[in-house]
């Protein structure tokens, strides 16, 4: 069975170097495709590429950077100047096990991303490079994947998203993981009867959905099984912020559920 593994790493500081060529103007909102990047060559070796089961990708939204190497992923933060300038900041990524071709691809996506400091989108490609030919990453927009219907599908919780408040102004959003070892999942079935694994004990109870993919959650009932002091406060805070929900959104394989005023959000990914 795969182990996965959360850590954060220090921040990931990527600088940009100058070139001799004369800056393009760049309109930024043109990273930010919904459905994301898909790699699909790179001036490393191409027998790499070809043979990993799945290409690395990347997404960029609201000052936000998401890669995925084909196995493990990362988030952090990014900041593109319309003159090509690109700066990222990476500050945590997952550590599983994959089959050999795959962890090769991802190993060396992640040198390549080490090494970027511009960006242009030409004809509907992005390409990342260090500002000169000798390495660039080639990327399609993603093609859309179908949401995943909120009732029927089991999800598993990637992370908690807290959002400190300060004079009713949403401040920067503060990124947690996952106590090493533990999963929380949740299902809804279509009677809106709610229910899964909190990381130690189970839970159940009931949601409502309203209109505008409003949503609520009634107390939870649990088993009451003891666990970790950790996994134990991490189940406390999960049941919480669930009683504290109000609404939900899907793309793809992603459900996020907010609380009021943004305050939080709960990132989950179909199992």
């Amino acid at each position: 069975m795969k182990t996965k593994i959360r850590y954060y790493l220090a921040p990931l500081f990527l600088f940009f170097a100058c070139s001799g060529a004369a800056p393009i103007a760049q309109d930024q909102t043109q990273l930010s495709a919904p459905q994301g990047w898909t790699l699909e060559s790179w001036t490393a070796d191409p027998k790499v590429l070809t043979a990993a089961p799945k290409p690395p990708g990347i997404s960029f939204q609201n000052g936000k950077f998401s890669m995925s190497g084909g196995v493990n992923s990362m988030t952090g933060k990014y900041s593109a100047k319309r003159d090509g300038r690109l700066i990222l900041k990476g500050s945590g990524m997952t550590e599983m096990a994959g089959a050999p071709a795959a962890m090769k691809a991802e190993e060396v996506f992640t040198q390549l991303l080490n090494s970027v400091t511009h960006w242009r989108v030409q004809e509907k490609t992005l390409v990342l490079s260090n500002g000169t030919p000798d390495l660039e990453m080639r990327f399609h927009v993603r093609e859309a994947a179908k949401a995943k219907p909120l009732a029927g599908t089991e999800w598993s919780l990637v992370g908690f998203e807290k959002t400190e408040l300060e004079k009713g102004k949403n401040q920067a959003a503060q990124d947690t993981s996952l106590v090493t070892g533990t999963t929380i999942t949740l299902t809804i079935g279509a009677d809106g009867r709610a229910s899964g694994s909190a990381g130690v004990n189970r839970y159940f109870g009931k949601a409502d959905l309203g209109e505008a993919n409003q949503i609520t959650f009634g107390p939870m009932a649990s088993t009451r099984r003891g666990g970790p002091p950790k996994a134990m406060a991490q189940e406390r805070a999960y049941l919480q912020q669930l009683k504290d929900v109000s609404s939900w959104s899907a793309n793809g394989n992603r459900l996020v559920l907010t609380g009021k005023n943004g305050s939080f959000a709960l990132r989950f990914d179909a199992k």
